[in-house]
C-alpha cells in the first residue's frame, strides 16, 4: 500500500477482518511467500539502502536482511521463492539476467542462470523453469536448475 510516507506492506487476516502492518519503508518491491505460508521475502529500499529481507509476519521480531547494498540497482528484485535454500531473482540493469540466490552459502551465493530470462517460474515440483526471453519474447520451459539432467 502506498502512504503519504512511503509503502507499508499489510497483512489481512480474511477469517477475522483484522489488519497489520509488517513493513513500511520508502519503496517495498512484490512479496513473495514461502511454500509453507510462513515467511515472506521481498525487496526494499529506505532511501540509502537497498535490501532483501525475508521474516513472518507471525512474529514480533523483524524480518532478517538476506542482502543489502548502498543501491537499489545492486540488489536483484526477487520473483520466485520456492524454497528456503534458494531465490530466483532479477538483475536489476539491463540486460536483467535471471539470478539464483543461494541462501545457504555464506557468504550468499549469486548465480546466473540466463542472461537475458524474464518472468521466471519454478515448478511446482521443482523440477522446470519457465522463462520468457528479453531478447525474442519467446516463452521457454527447461530443466532446474538449467543444465541439469533429469528425467521427465
Amino acid at each position: 500500500m502506498i502512504t503519504p510516507e512511503g509503502h507499508e506492506l499489510r497483512i489481512y487476516d480474511l477469517r477475522t477482518g483484522q489488519r497489520q502492518t509488517w513493513l513500511r519503508d520508502e519503496y517495498i518491491g512484490d512479496p513473495f511467500w514461502d511454500n509453507a505460508g510462513e515467511q515472506i521475502m521481498v525487496r526494499t529500499w529506505d532511501g540509502r539502502r537497498a535490501a532483501i529481507v525475508r521474516g513472518s509476519p507471525n512474529v514480533a521480531t523483524p524480518p532478517d536482511t538476506i542482502l543489502s547494498a548502498s543501491s537499489l540497482a545492486l540488489v536483484p528484485e526477487p520473483t520466485d521463492y520456492h524454497d528456503d535454500g534458494n531465490i530466483l531473482a532479477r538483475g536489476s540493469t539491463a540486460p536483467y539476467p535471471a539470478i539464483r540466490i543461494n541462501l545457504t552459502a555464506r557468504p550468499v551465493k549469486f548465480d546466473t542462470l540466463m542472461p537475458d530470462a524474464v518472468f521466471t517460474a519454478i515448478s511446482p515440483d521443482g523440477k522446470h523453469l519457465a522463462w520468457q526471453s528479453q531478447t525474442t519474447g519467446q516463452l521457454n520451459l527447461t530443466s532446474y536448475p538449467p543444465g541439469s539432467q533429469q528425467q521427465l
